[in-house]
């Protein structure tokens, strides 16, 4: 579906965004992407179940822009609330949004063009992070800012387990979307990285653009990210697990074997020794591919402590400080 703006003919651009409890951020994420340079958008916002004043914020939107539509999710997560917004979508091309980010005003204009030439691709681009407003940015620096075939982006993107598949970033042709199917419900933390290997593994290509910048805010505490509990760091491991089955049937070979321990890798260390049990499963992965030489990721004293005890000794130590702190803090 095209439209005819300035006498240039413009893909619509549906952009998918599920939203919890976004009242605080949500309206500056629609300016950003009613500023954009390619106006040809529908903005479908899927509503999970909020209960702050995220609905009043989108209403004030639907009362002047016709291009803003939303729909109600009640509760069933962000991955169903994706999957509901692609449903109502009627765009050739699918940029999948957080209801806090940014993005700059000519993204998806240089997205979309290059999408147009390269019609079976999947279109990325820059990302860094801030905190609570742009004078906090920090640019991120990926060695897969460039055009890469699929398994070499993945093998790339994870071999320090500094990976990033945020939704924002990419630019998506609907029929890549429905060949390699929705987003996956079971999942809750890291069903991006799940994602994102199917599309990035069925695609002819990623191309770069180096003219979109996505702006993640980090540091929200109603964040999935932020949270870390059991439930989210199993549904981790069972994206990772899935992730690594997709890319290990297209290429098994030794490197892609050692990105994929990386993986492993990283979330063991994130989860020890709290959940022992997930421990075992991550750490047995590790050894079936291979074996990971991932560092413990540490500064100042806790790489002082990794020298004279070992990483597991040392997350321990931390660990029991941290449930200190926080029954400390709770009788205060």
């Amino acid at each position: 579906m095209e439209a005819i703006i300035n006498n240039i003919p413009q893909p619509l651009v549906s952009i998918c965004i599920p939203a919890f409890n976004a009242s605080e951020y949500i309206a500056g994420t629609l300016d950003a992407l009613l500023a954009q340079t390619h106006q040809h958008l529908q903005i479908i916002i899927v509503n999970d179940h909020s209960t702050d004043h995220t609905m009043e914020v989108i209403n004030s939107y639907l009362q002047r822009e016709p291009r803003i539509k939303c729909y109600q999710n009640n509760g069933h997560g962000a991955a169903a609330a994706r999957n509901m917004a692609f449903t109502k979508s009627k765009g050739s091309y699918i940029k999948f949004f957080d209801a806090d980010d940014l993005l700059n005003p000519e993204a998806i204009e240089q997205q979309v063009a290059l999408l147009k030439k390269h019609p079976e691709c999947i279109i990325s681009g820059r990302w860094g992070r801030f905190i609570k407003d742009l004078s906090t940015f920090k640019m991120a620096d990926e060695p897969v800012w460039q055009d890469m075939n699929g398994v070499d982006w993945i093998v790339r993107s994870w071999e320090k387990a500094q990976n990033m598949t945020q939704p924002g970033i990419f630019m998506l042709p609907r029929n890549l979307v429905l060949r390699s199917g929705l987003w996956n419900e079971s999942l809750s933390l890291n069903d991006d990285l799940e994602f994102y290997t199917r599309l990035i593994l069925n695609a002819e290509k990623v191309i770069f653009c180096q003219h979109a910048m996505l702006y993640y805010r980090s540091g929200i505490r109603e964040s999935l990210s932020g949270h870390k509990s059991e439930a989210a760091y199993l549904s981790a491991l069972q994206a990772i697990e899935l992730s690594c089955a997709h890319l290990l049937h297209k290429d098994n070979s030794q490197l892609a074997r050692k990105s994929a321990a990386a993986l492993f890798q990283s979330l063991l260390f994130s989860i020890y020794p709290q959940y022992p049990h997930l421990c075992k499963k991550a750490k047995m992965s590790v050894t079936e591919l291979g074996g990971s030489d991932l560092s413990f990721p540490a500064g100042g004293y806790t790489r002082k402590l990794i020298k004279l005890l070992g990483w597991k000794a040392a997350a321990t130590l931390k660990y029991a400080f941290k449930k200190q702190q926080q029954q400390r803090a709770k009788t205060t």
